[in-house]
C-alpha cells in the first residue's frame, strides 16, 4: 500500500481466485500449516510478474493480468499469505513473535492504520475452532473512486511464522465471505503459537491477565476480561460456543441472547435482570450483582452469572488469576 493496493500486489504463497466453475474442495499447504480451499475457488501459484498496475476495480469486480497475459475476474478474491507478504514483513519487522497476544489490540491497530493510511479499521483478537488465536481485522479501503473491503487475519505460530488470510471484495455486501468464513475453520498449524503468546514485555504479564478455562480447555476472548465489583466480566461469544451456544444480540433492545437447542438465556445492557427460556417459555428469572455493559465497543457480561444460567459451575483461583468452568452447558 502503502494502501491495500500495493500489498494485494505483492501477492504472497498460494493465491485463490473465485473460479467461473466449480471444483471439489481441495487440501492446500504453505510451510507448516494447511486448510481447505472451497468449493468454487481455484488455486494459483505466486506470480512475481504482477505489479499494481495490474490490478483494476470496475463494477465491483476485480480483474486481475497475469505476466503471462492470462486475467482472472471475480466479485471477490481469497488470498493466503506466509512470511513474504508485504504486510506480513512491514508491521512489527524483524520482532520474532510468537503469538498475535505478544502485541496489545491498540499496538495492532496503531500499527495496521500506520501501515494502512487508514484510522477506521477495527482491530480485535479472535478465537477460531476454540484453538487457534488470530488478530482479525475490518477495514474499507479507498482505491481510486471505489472503496476496497477487507477482512483479514493474521496469525503467527509457535516458530514466528507469519501467517496471512485475507478476502476482499468492491461489493460491500461481501459476496462469497461465508466461503472465507468456512475455509478459516479449516486451518490447522504445524507448530501453534504459544498460549497466550511469549514475554514479551509489550504483552501484559501474566499475573495481570485474567484467564479462562472451559473443561481444562484455556479460551481467548476477543478482549481482555476484567474485574468489576468483585464480579468478572468478559465478552461471552468465545466461552459460549466452546459450551455448544450460539450467541445473538440485539442492537435495537441491547439484548443479549444465548441459545442450546430449546434453551435460551437473555440479559440486557445496563440491566440486572437475567431470564431463561425453555421452548420459548420462561422457565426461570433473577437479577445479577452487575450490569452487562458496552466497555471499547465490546459487550461484557457477568462470566459467573451467565455461565450458571448455562448450566455450568465457576470456580476461581486466585493465585493464578484464573477462572474455571466445568459441566455440559446444558440448561434445566
Amino acid at each position: 500500500m502503502k494502501g491495500f493496493k500495493k500489498t494485494a500486489a505483492m501477492l504472497i504463497a498460494g493465491v485463490m481466485t473465485v473460479a467461473a466453475f466449480a471444483v471439489p474442495a481441495m487440501a492446500e499447504s504453505l510451510k507448516d500449516m494447511t486448510y481447505t480451499a472451497p468449493s468454487g475457488y481455484s488455486s494459483n501459484k505466486y506470480d512475481s510478474g504482477i505489479s499494481q498496475q495490474q490490478y483494476t476495480y470496475e463494477n465491483d469486480r476485480v480483474k486481475i493480468t497475469y505476466s503471462d497475459g492470462k486475467t482472472s475476474n471475480a466479485d471477490a478474491q481469497i488470498y493466503v499469505s506466509g512470511n513474504d507478504w508485504g504486510m506480513n514483513k512491514a508491521i512489527f519487522p524483524g520482532e520474532k513473535l510468537t503469538s498475535v497476544r505478544d502485541k496489545t489490540e491498540k499496538q495492532w491497530k496503531d500499527a495496521l492504520e500506520q501501515y494502512l493510511n487508514n484510522q477506521n479499521c477495527t482491530v480485535s483478537f479472535k478465537t477460531i475452532n476454540n484453538q487457534y488465536e488470530f488478530l482479525h481485522t475490518e477495514v474499507g479501503q479507498p482505491a481510486g473512486d471505489q472503496t476496497v473491503y477487507w477482512d483479514i487475519y493474521l496469525y503467527f505460530d509457535g516458530n514466528g511464522n507469519r501467517y496471512g488470510f485475507s478476502y476482499y471484495s468492491l461489493n460491500s455486501a461481501k459476496p462469497n465471505q461465508s466461503d472465507f468464513d468456512a475455509m478459516m475453520k479449516t486451518v490447522s498449524f504445524k507448530y501453534p503459537a504459544k498460549s497466550g503468546g511469549s514475554s514479551s514485555s509489550n504483552k501484559p504479564s501474566s499475573s495481570d491477565v485474567i484467564k479462562i478455562y472451559v473443561d481444562g480447555t484455556q479460551v481467548y476472548p476477543d478482549a481482555d476480561p476484567f474485574i468489576t465489583n468483585g464480579r468478572t466480566m468478559v465478552p461471552i461469544r468465545v466461552i459460549a460456543e466452546a459450551l455448544g451456544y450460539n450467541v445473538g444480540w440485539d442492537a435495537p433492545s441491547k439484548c443479549i441472547t444465548l441459545t442450546k437447542g430449546n434453551y435460551d438465556v437473555q440479559m440486557m445492557i445496563d440491566s440486572t435482570w437475567l431470564t431463561k427460556y425453555k421452548n420459548g417459555q420462561v422457565s426461570e428469572y433473577g437479577q445479577m450483582d452487575v450490569v452487562p455493559c458496552i466497555r471499547s465497543s465490546r459487550t461484557f457480561i457477568p462470566l459467573r452469572a451467565a455461565a450458571e444460567a448455562m448450566g455450568c459451575s465457576v470456580d476461581w483461583d486466585n493465585n493464578t488469576k484464573s477462572v474455571f468452568i466445568t459441566g455440559s452447558g446444558a440448561m434445566g
